[in-house]
């Protein structure tokens, strides 16, 4: 075993433990603290459909009008810019269009993302305590899952499990820059705009409709299958709901989107550490 290695299986451990116990806190606490009315999104179902489906539009749209001029400007695959623009115009896009709508539309689309307000400092405890206490339950479903799924492909089954991409991209790439703006887009942009879209409207839109656990359940279907990998696709679907949770109990939307990147954050460790174990 190497260094590395070592240190990512002591974290792990670390990890396990710290969140157990944080799991057994939260179970004794459920009962005894008040749960913050978080509003559902009231907003049309036409106004709602128009402003998603032109928020996911124009961020393929960006991403792709992005990479057409760098090639336009003579840049090639291999170069750092047309390697990080289009993903930078990825995030930047629909979070534009979001705030945009907010501002001048406030009518039809009220940012009324929070039943509370909460101090930065204790968004931040509270997204590490969830995060935490979520690691035994992603722990045990996402092994579970990844059993599932090499027993189906022992049994004959034609499934593929390709490498992630973000994985090739840490074990391949020797650009510091690359590095250091894909660590910015999946910590820090990522769960922002993630939150944001599936928690903060998705999910307080369909509450209005069909109450928090259908609402909860649908949304974290959607954030799930939209990443478009087998591999993690019940574990999204749980990390949605714990996401949707840790929303509902807080009552900030900082909450889940702390929480999230504390969970992009430890990937991102693990990553830059052993990128060679997690291609096998």
């Amino acid at each position: 075993m190497t260094l590395p290695e070592l240190f990512i299986g002591l974290y792990s451990v670390a990890l396990l433990l710290a969140g157990i116990t944080c799991l057994i806190l939260d179970a004794r606490r459920s009962g005894k603290s008040d749960t913050p009315n978080l509003q559902a999104w009231n907003v049309k179902v036409g106004d709602f459909l128009i402003l998603y489906v032109l928020t996911f539009a124009v961020q393929f749209f960006a991403a792709g009008a992005v990479t057409r001029t760098l090639q336009q400007l003579g840049y090639d695959e291999a170069s750092i810019a047309l390697f990080t623009l289009p993903t930078l115009a990825l995030q930047l896009a629909p979070l534009l269009v979001v705030i945009l709508a907010l501002k001048f539309y406030p009518q039809q689309y009220p940012a009324n993302f929070n039943s509370r307000r909460m101090q930065g400092s204790e968004a931040l405890k509270l997204g590490m305590f969830f995060f935490l206490s979520s690691i035994p339950i992603m722990a045990v479903v996402s092994l579970s899952w990844e059993a599932l799924l090499q027993l189906l492909i022992d049994y004959g089954w034609d499934i593929k499990l390709p490498v992630q991409e973000v994985v090739s991209i840490f074990a391949e790439q020797d650009s510091p820059l690359v590095i250091a703006v894909m660590i910015f887009m999946i910590v820090v942009m990522a769960p922002l705009v993630e939150e944001i879209l599936f928690r903060g409207m998705l999910y307080r839109f369909f509450k209005g409709r069909m109450g928090n656990l259908v609402a909860l359940t649908f949304s974290s279907l959607f954030f799930a299958l939209l990443h478009a990998n087998l591999l993690k696709l019940i574990p999204l679907f749980l990390l949605g709901m714990l996401l949707g949770r840790a929303y509902e109990k807080s009552g900030s939307l900082l909450v889940p989107i702390f929480m999230h990147a504390f969970f992009n954050l430890s990937t991102v460790l693990v990553l830059l550490i052993t990128p060679e174990a997690l291609k096998m």
